[in-house]
C-alpha cells in the first residue's frame, strides 16, 4: 500500500466512481424516506447529501486503490442514536434572496448590492434546540444505509427532525461555501430546488475553476442556476464571469519600507478531502513545509522586517514546527473571517501555496513572490500551461499580473453589484 498523495489519484476515474456511489445512495435514501412518508427527488437528495457523499466515496475509493492515509474508522454497528439541532424559523420572503454567505468577507460588495437595489435577507432562526433521534440499526441495514459514514447518517437524522421546513414557499438563494454546507444551509438548497428557485453561488477561491478536481466545485455547479466565477477557467453554461471580489479590497497604502509577509499554507487534516492540491491531506503538506524551511531563513536575511502569518487555527501547530526546525521568524495567526484580521499586504508578499492572497497582493500593488512548486497542485490540462507563469520567472510581476488578470478579473463593488443584479433578476 502506498501513502496517499493527491498526485497519485486518477481524478477522472474517481469522478465516475463518486457518481455511481451517489446513485446507489440516492436510491437507498429515497426508499428509506418513502418509508418515512417523506418522499424527496434525486435532486433534493443530492442537495442535502451530495457534498457528504463525495467525502465518503473518496475514502472508500482510496482504500480500493491501495492508497493509505491513516486510521479512518467506519461507523460502529451499535450507533443508532444521533444528536441534531431542531430549528424553528421565521417564514422566508418570496421575492427577496436568502443570503447564505455570498458576500462573506466582502462587506463593501454587500453594501453596494443593497445600495443598487438588490434585495436579500438573512436566515432568521426563531429557536433551535438539541434533540436525540433514534434510527434503529436494523432499519438502516434494511435499506442499506448502514454502510455510510456518521456524517451522512447525522444529516439523515437532521432531515427526519426538520423535514417540515422543506414545505412552503422558498426564496431564491445567494450563497457560497461559507453558508451552504451546514445542515440548515443544505436544507434550504433542497427547498429551493423543490420550488424551482434560483440558486446563485460564487467561486470561493483562486484555484477553484482551474483545479483538476474539487468536490465542492462539482457539487456547486450541479445545483447552481448561476455560478459567479472570477475569470478564465472551467467551462459550463451556468458560469458567469464577473471578476473576483478579492481584486478590490479596501487596503491602506503599502508601506515603502523593506517589509515582507510570508503566508504559510493551511495545515490539512488527516482525513483526505477530494481536492487535487496539497490541502487534500497532511501527507501533501509536509513536503511543502520541508522545502519552505531554507526559504524562510533566506527571506529573513533578505528583508529589514519579515513576518510569517498563518490561519489562527494553525498557530499552535506552526509554533511547534518552527521550534522543532529552529526557525527564527516572527509568527502571527489571523482569523481571515474577521475584517480587522484580513490580509494587509506589505511591500513584498511571499505566497507559499496556491492562495487567493496572490490575487489580493497583485491588485494591492505588492511584489508577490510564489515559493511553491507545481507538485503541490494538479490543474485541468487546459489551465496547467497558463499556471506555469507562477513559476517561470518569479520576479517578473508583469507575467504574474497577466495571469491573475485573466483568472481573477478586476472588478469593483458598484459594477459587480450592477452586473450581478442584471444577471439574476
Amino acid at each position: 500500500m502506498r501513502d496517499y498523495s493527491h498526485q497519485l489519484v486518477n481524478w477522472e476515474e474517481f469522478k465516475n466512481f463518486a457518481a455511481n456511489f451517489f446513485e446507489k445512495f440516492s436510491d437507498r435514501a429515497h426508499a428509506f424516506l418513502i418509508h418515512q412518508n417523506m418522499p424527496l427527488s434525486a435532486a433534493e437528495i443530492y442537495a442535502l447529501f451530495g457534498i457528504l457523499i463525495y467525502q465518503n466515496a473518496f475514502t472508500r475509493y482510496l482504500k480500493l486503490c491501495g492508497l493509505g492515509f491513516g486510521d479512518h474508522p467506519e461507523i460502529r454497528d451499535s450507533l443508532d442514536q444521533f444528536a441534531v439541532r431542531k430549528y424553528e424559523l421565521d417564514p422566508l420572503v418570496e421575492d427577496v434572496f436568502l443570503h447564505l454567505g455570498f458576500f462573506h468577507r466582502h462587506n463593501e460588495f454587500n453594501d453596494a448590492f443593497d445600495a443598487s437595489g438588490g434585495q436579500k435577507s438573512e436566515l432568521k432562526i426563531r429557536n433551535t434546540k438539541s434533540v436525540k433521534v433514534q434510527i434503529p440499526f436494523p432499519l438502516l441495514r434494511r435499506f442499506g444505509l448502514d454502510e455510510y459514514e456518521q456524517a451522512i447518517l447525522e444529516r439523515l437524522a437532521f432531515l427526519l427532525v426538520n423535514h417540515s421546513l422543506l414545505d412552503g414557499i422558498c426564496s431564491d438563494i445567494l450563497g457560497s461555501n461559507h453558508g451552504i454546507y451546514n445542515d440548515i444551509g443544505a436544507l434550504h438548497l433542497a427547498k429551493a430546488i423543490r420550488n424551482k428557485n434560483k440558486i446563485v453561488l460564487v467561486q470561493p477561491g483562486f484555484i477553484h475553476l482551474q483545479a483538476k478536481f474539487i468536490h465542492q466545485v462539482e457539487y456547486e455547479l450541479a445545483i447552481a442556476s448561476h455560478y459567479i466565477g472570477w475569470g478564465k477557467g472551467r467551462q459550463a453554461s451556468n458560469i458567469y464571469r464577473l471578476g473576483s471580489m478579492y481584486s478590490s479590497r479596501p487596503f491602506d497604502a503599502i508601506d515603502c519600507e523593506d517589509s515582507a509577509l510570508v503566508l504559510l499554507p493551511q495545515i490539512p487534516r488527516t482525513i483526505p478531502r477530494p481536492f487535487s492540491y496539497y490541502w487534500s491531506h497532511i501527507n501533501d503538506f509536509y513536503p511543502i513545509f520541508e522545502e519552505l524551511i531554507p526559504k524562510l531563513q533566506d527571506i529573513k536575511a533578505k528583508h529589514q522586517s519579515a513576518t510569517a502569518r498563518c490561519k489562527h487555527l494553525d498557530l499552535n501547530g506552526y509554533k511547534q514546527l518552527f521550534q522543532a526546525r529552529n526557525i527564527d521568524l516572527p509568527l502571527n495567526g489571523a482569523n481571515v473571517n474577521v475584517a480587522t484580521e484580513q490580509l494587509k499586504p506589505t511591500k513584498t508578499v511571499y505566497t507559499t501555496y496556491f492562495s487567493t492572497a496572490i490575487v489580493e497582493g497583485v491588485y494591492a500593488g505588492s511584489n508577490v513572490q510564489t515559493t511553491f512548486s507545481e507538485s503541490s497542485y494538479l490543474l485541468n490540462s487546459l489551465h496547467q500551461e497558463d499556471s506555469r507563469l507562477l513559476h517561470a520567472n518569479r520576479t517578473d510581476q508583469n507575467l504574474l499580473k497577466g495571469y491573475v488578470e485573466a483568472y481573477a478579473k478586476k472588478t469593483d463593488p458598484a459594477s459587480f453589484a450592477k452586473t450581478l443584479i442584471n444577471i439574476i433578476k
